[in-house]
């Protein structure tokens, strides 16, 4: 038989023809119709016909297909070959026997290639007999997203957004795909294709058991072991007396091409069209059956302790309420913080009927609705936390005291995220702490099992509000221990949430290594799917960009504050944004941008800026380091002075607004006295280092100059920073290289040198007498000497000296020009804006 012709809109698929050219002597292609394994094959033979070799096409289905006649026909292909490479295609070879065999290992020049429907015994027969053998299942011939988009457009069709619509549904499964192309819209496809599998693939399948097995799994989104034990035990053996195991389930619906590998591990996919079309044997009047083993596998996975926000979709579909009772009780805070599309699945939307009958569904079902209110990636604790408290509260007071039930452990964690996001930290830590031991007592108690992630989540709540109270220190520990809990309990979403927010506790306090650790750790995790990670790129974009600062490495920097940009605003991590945004301002933007970022920020979430946490401490950093920045050392004094003494999230701003002023002495007592504390952190340490450094060199002390600079190189060596050398102006900066000997890469150096002058060196302090602020303040109110003169009881040649001395002061000529640099410097408060006028034509 000549070789098939090939449709006009054939498109050649090189992956497939390059894993034929390999040329073992037996390749079997076994898949189901539709695939496209005959044109696939019949392309590469054509090829390897043109390349000058022995091709014979067989198509077993005909006359010469078995027996005797298939082995007479491929011994004369080998004859013609004469010592040539042969190559016999056997086209329907389903019914093909052992003969092939024995043909095949006497010839070095044969290489035969078999297609048939289901995976063909004549590969475990070439095995034994060591004949090499490639196999192409169903899996490798269904079309990848990118060749879908080519082969597509050979058959006319395109548009990006509707062909990945069809490959998430078909696979890649080459007819049906072309038969939802084809119809008017996806879902007439998705029927004709869904009818053709019934009648043309599954018909095709003799096996009752392997077709009654796969249409149980087809109620599985996805097929676990659990799965298949629970179907396995279901079937009679009727072949022999020994029961099937699951790897016999599993080899049957394999061979059938009926199941593919799935993204998971240990876990298989039925294409989804295909599940359609399974799914469909359920009529009506078998609605019954599906509901059974929809309830089955709730309980199968439910005993297996697995995948419960599956158990949680079977038992929704099976309308099994006790069972989604006793899955919210035992692991609620597991499932919405792992499985929230499951919640959602399972919980969201149910009938008011229902909520009667099992009030204790209210809980879920309002975090079901939370969550359907809120896109993917915008999802945040916060909306979850003010929904288990709206539903929760009148339950728990029901409840009584007890020891804490998985419901308790909700609801008052839920109440520790709500007092944080009010701005009280301590209510929100003393919170944490308490029910972290009442959970270490009950853990004691009871075996491990899916409440173990309430201990991990307590303490990344108790972490998360230490953090927004300002003690990273403390933060640290707690969640260092959270991610331990996490990680024992195999909780992979929490726990890559919690290893985000280490990273950042770290790139905040400067600690560069062990920043970029964590951010490995977290990049190891694969949560792309779950809202929790939506919540962690936050985290991780801003420790991205300070560690990027730190190494003045700009173009990533400024990638990862555009990606935190992007991401929806999480109240809580806001302070550490603009910590990032006002050190990418001092090292190569403007610092005056950056105090509006900081105005800006501050607006928004008034309560959490006075509040007195990191957000207060936050942003009088930053508001004194952009003003030290830029020269203005009075209103960074202010800003020192109003936050208040021995802060020390301000130690460094202050030891450097006493250098720039040019208080060296004071600028050395201020700095050494805040390295020597232990709530310092590791950038603050170098701050003050390096403000210490300069200082000495200032006071002509070179020995204590240079002993504080060498820390600052160790400590920058340590972390692989580059930002310290920045710290420190040019001049001063490259007499203590010259002395230490100490030199940069040309790498570093370069960075450096790219970015701008951070500090001055020096800047004017203009100090004002308590007379003169006050002929000042009066300067605001009349316009002349007299007038002034009057208001102090005082001579009008005494108010024309002071005022005169003011504008020396100021360095202006004028009374408008000595208002403005006096609000500007602090002295006097910002003008309140002019109220809008009203509108015309209203009586006000």
């Amino acid at each position: 038989m000549d070789l098939p012709r090939l449709p006009p809109d054939h498109v050649p698929r090189g992956r497939l023809l390059a894993r034929l050219d390999r040329l073992a002597a037996l390749t079997v292609v076994a898949a189901l119709p539709g695939s496209g394994k005959t044109a696939l094959v019949a392309d590469w033979a054509r090829r390897r016909r043109e390349d000058g070799d022995v091709v014979a096409w067989i198509d077993a289905s005909g006359p010469d297909g078995t027996g005797d006649e298939l082995r007479a026909r491929v011994d004369a292909a080998v004859e013609a070959g004469a010592g040539r490479t042969t190559i016999v295609v056997v086209d329907n070879a389903d019914a093909a026997d052992d003969a092939l065999c024995s043909v095949v290992s006497a010839s070095p020049w044969l290489h035969v290639v078999v297609c048939s429907r289901g995976w063909h015994p004549l590969v475990a027969s070439a095995w034994r007999r060591g004949i090499s053998v490639d196999t192409l299942t169903g899996p490798d011939l269904m079309m990848t997203a990118d060749e879908l988009d080519v082969i597509a457009a050979g058959w006319g069709h395109g548009g990006r957004d509707r062909l990945a619509g069809v490959h998430a549904l078909t696979a890649g499964w080459m007819l049906p795909t072309r038969m939802v192309l084809d119809a008017a819209s996806v879902a007439a496809g998705q029927e004709t294709a869904s009818s053709y599998l019934r009648t043309s693939v599954l018909a095709a399948v003799s096996d009752a058991v392997t077709r009654t097995a796969a249409m149980r799994l087809a109620l599985a989104p996805s097929v676990t072991p659990v799965h298949l034990a629970a179907v396995t035990a279901a079937i009679t053996n009727d072949h022999d007396d020994r029961p099937p195991t699951v790897d016999d389930t599993l080899g049957r619906l394999l061979r059938a091409g009926l199941l593919m590998p799935g993204r998971g591990r240990e876990t298989w996919e039925i294409v989804p069209v295909l599940r359609s079309a399974l799914a469909a044997g359920y009529a009506s009047e078998a609605a019954a059956e599906a509901a059974e083993w929809h309830r089955r596998f709730a309980h199968a996975l439910w005993d297996a302790g697995t995948d419960l926000g599956t158990a949680a979709r079977h038992a929704r579909a099976a309308e099994d309420w006790v069972s989604l009772v006793r899955l919210w009780d035992a692991a609620g805070l597991g499932l919405t913080v792992e499985h929230a599309d499951d919640v959602v699945a399972a919980y969201g939307r149910l009938h008011a009927r229902v909520l009667a009958e099992h009030p204790a569904l209210r809980v879920p079902a309002e975090v079901a609705r939370a969550l359907l209110e809120q896109p993917r990636g915008v999802r945040t604790p916060d909306v979850i936390a003010r929904a288990v408290l709206r539903a929760g509260e009148p339950v728990l007071r029901a409840e009584g005291v007890g020891r804490p039930s998985h419901l308790r452990v909700l609801v008052r964690s839920a109440g520790v995220v709500a007092d944080r996001l009010d701005g009280r930290y301590e209510r929100a830590i003393a919170g944490a702490a308490s029910l972290d031991r009442e959970l270490t007592e009950r853990d004691r108690e009871l075996a491990p099992g899916p409440w173990t992630i309430d201990r991990a989540w307590v303490s990344h709540q108790r972490a998360r509000s230490l953090l927004l109270a300002g003690d990273i220190a403390a933060a640290l520990d707690v969640a260092t221990s959270a991610f331990a809990t996490g990680r024992d309990g195999d909780r992979p979403a929490l726990t890559a949430g919690i290893a985000a927010d280490i990273a950042l506790m770290h790139a905040v306090g400067g600690d560069t290594a062990d920043a970029a650790h964590w951010l490995e750790v977290h990049a190891g995790y694969d949560e792309s799917g779950r809202w929790a990670s939506d919540v962690a790129r936050h985290s991780i974009h801003i420790a991205g960009a300070l560690l990027a600062l730190d190494r003045l490495d700009r173009e990533t920097a400024e990638l990862h504050l555009a990606g935190a940009d992007e991401e929806p605003e999480p109240a809580e991590l806001w302070p550490f944004l603009v910590l990032a945004i006002t050190q990418h301002a001092l090292l190569f933007g403007d610092p005056a941008a950056a105090l509006a970022v900081i105005e800006r920020h501050e607006r928004l979430d008034a309560r959490a800026a006075a509040a007195g946490g990191a957000a207060t401490q936050v942003l009088h950093r930053c508001r004194a380091d952009a003003y030290l920045a830029l020269g203005e050392v009075n209103p960074a004094g202010r800003v020192l002075q109003d936050a208040g003494r021995d802060v020390p999230w301000l130690r460094a701003a202050r030891a450097r607004f006493h250098l720039i002023s040019g208080d060296d002495a004071r600028a050395v007592r201020v700095a050494a006295a805040g390295v020597r504390q232990t709530t310092t952190t590791t950038r603050d340490r170098i701050d003050l280092l390096a403000v210490e450094a300069a200082a000495h060199e200032a006071l002509g002390d070179t020995a204590a100059a240079d002993r504080a600079f060498a820390r600052v190189s160790v400590l920058a060596t340590r972390l692989g920073a580059v930002r310290p050398y920045t710290l420190i102006d040019t001049d001063t900066r490259e007499l203590l290289l010259k002395r230490s000997g100490l030199t940069l890469s040309p790498n570093a150096l370069a960075r450096v040198d790219r970015a701008r002058r951070v500090f001055p060196a020096r800047a004017d302090l203009v100090l004002l007498t308590d007379r003169e602020l006050a002929v000042l303040y009066e300067l605001t109110r009349h316009r002349s000497w007299s007038g002034i003169a009057a208001a102090l009881v005082v001579a009008p040649s005494t108010v024309k000296k002071q005022i005169l001395a003011i504008y020396t002061k100021l360095g202006v000529h004028d009374r408008e020009a000595a208002l403005l640099r006096a609000t500007a410097l602090g002295f006097l408060p910002e003008p309140e804006a002019e109220p809008e006028p009203p509108p015309r034509g209203l009586v006000t």
